[in-house]
């Protein structure tokens, strides 16, 4: 009852848009019902998040940054929005955009994801010293995660201190015994080889 009370009342024909875009399978009927129901309920946060969504997963990162920037910050699904806001800017390249919704997300929900995600956006924007900061935040909340692990190694081995990254991708490896990429880098450092050109940190999603 407290949730039914706290929570603005929805027109039934908002609703019933917005189970109709849930429901379909057709991208071009979601972004539809979506929209008529946002148009029925101007306020109407999940339709947003949802046709935000909708863009997000056919990559079409601007018009997703748009809706779920649109999503107010006070609001129950604010969290998730922010979070895909900061992934749709860091795919469209906008690094300070994505470092500024992440950063704002980790003072209200200090996720592993949201440290490794800042992490990648500083390692982007050449800020070594942050993303070492960043990453080791990650993998000390989730030691046993290997891509925090080797995004640590990698900004580590880029930064100058190989022991230290030598160190992170044996642990790395006998996490991920497989993992060619991390194998290859701990040869390189082994062999006295500076950072490749390609050498990129893992997103995490």
């Amino acid at each position: 009852q407290q949730f039914v009370k706290s929570s603005p009342p929805i027109p039934l024909n908002a609703f019933e848009s917005y189970i109709r875009g849930v429901t379909s399978t057709s991208q071009q009927l979601k972004v539809h019902y979506f929209k008529e129901a946002i148009r029925l309920n101007p306020s109407y946060s999940l339709a947003e998040l949802q046709l935000g969504k909708t863009y997000y997963n056919n990559h079409e990162y601007e018009q997703a940054a748009s809706w779920f920037s649109k999503i107010p910050k006070d609001d129950r699904a604010s969290g998730e929005a922010t979070f895909l806001l900061g992934m749709s800017e860091y795919y469209r390249g906008n690094l300070d955009r994505a470092y500024t919704a992440f950063n704002y997300l980790s003072t209200r929900l200090p996720l592993t994801e949201v440290y490794n995600n800042l992490g990648v956006v500083d390692a982007r924007r050449g800020r070594r010293t942050a993303a070492i900061e960043y990453f080791s935040k990650a993998m000390t909340a989730d030691p046993k995660d290997p891509d925090y692990r080797f995004n640590l190694a990698l900004a580590l081995f880029k930064n100058g201190d190989n022991a230290g990254a030598t160190r992170q991708l044996r642990e790395e490896l006998q996490l991920r015994p497989t993992d060619v990429e991390g194998k290859s880098l701990l040869e390189m450092i082994n062999r006295g080889v500076s950072a490749p050109s390609s050498a990129s940190v893992t997103n995490g999603l």
